[in-house]
């Protein structure tokens, strides 16, 4: 078994740079460090895959994590917890929105859905941690799988970003952190709450959801069947995660000493 594969288990990990193979890691320092004059070659590196990857991380790092570590770089992080309601009321459809939305349709977009946030408290660079949560096999199961745990173990909100002025889709867990000699991280909920104070922690949880259009990629624009992207998964993940790293490690200030992995099987 290699190293990468040793690590599916489910559990919150940190991934070591060296864990990446070579072919890999020479690709991300070229992309991220190189000059333009070595962009036509960098396919050549790489043992498998089309290096799709590296663009889905780059898009990643600038749309999600980037503004994340600015917006706590900025100021405080404030976190709102997200409930979703339904209305008692539903939506009408003429006879032709009926026609072009379908039965299905219908059902789904006459319900009136309320989005509740509710405000926590802020938190600094010394009170929070972070997961990017991934699948470790490109398909379909496996995404659904990542969001359930996400939607039964986590809880659902949302930050805002002051830089950015606007709100951003986030799960997370709260902690109190009892003890000095010995701290503990006690699991509490957020009916639980006690009145806020400098020992709370919130643990941040991302699905990286672009991964799914490496699968896209290779499945719908190049039609490859599900075991021929099962031979280049290996490779395109591992480009994902270390291009990650390679831009956290060297663009943000907070993330890169609070930043996580775990991979859903």
């Amino acid at each position: 078994m290699d190293a990468m594969a040793t690590q599916i288990t489910g559990n919150i990990i940190q991934i070591a740079w060296d864990i990446f193979s070579t072919p890999v890691k020479n690709y991300v320092n070229r992309l991220i460090e190189g000059g333009i004059e070595d962009s036509p070659n960098l396919d050549a590196e790489l043992e498998r895959s089309n290096g799709v990857a590296a663009g889905v991380a780059i898009g990643y790092f600038h749309n999600f994590l980037k503004p994340l570590d600015e917006a706590i770089s900025h100021d405080r992080l404030m976190v709102f917890e997200t409930k979703i309601e339904e209305s008692g009321n539903q939506i009408s459809f003429t006879p032709e929105q009926i026609e072009a939305l379908g039965m299905e349709g219908v059902k789904q977009m006459s319900k009136i859905k309320l989005e509740r946030h509710s405000p926590l408290t802020s938190y600094d660079a010394d009170h929070f941690k972070f997961t990017i949560v991934y699948p470790s096999k490109l398909n379909n199961p496996n995404f659904q799988r990542v969001s359930k745990f996400l939607r039964t173990s986590t809880i659902k909100g949302a930050y805002y970003n002051r830089p950015n002025a606007r709100p951003y889709g986030i799960n997370f867990e709260l902690y109190k952190v009892e003890g000095q000699t010995e701290p503990k991280l006690i699991k509490i909920s957020t009916k639980d709450r006690d009145e806020i104070d400098n020992t709370e922690l919130i643990h941040l949880y991302d699905y990286a959801r672009p991964v799914e259009a490496i699968y896209k990629f290779y499945a719908e624009d190049r039609n490859l069947s599900d075991n021929e992207i099962l031979l280049i998964e290996k490779e395109e993940m591992q480009l994902f995660l270390a291009t990650i790293i390679r831009l956290i490690t060297k663009k943000t200030y907070n993330l890169c000493n609070n930043l996580t992995f775990m991979a859903i099987a």
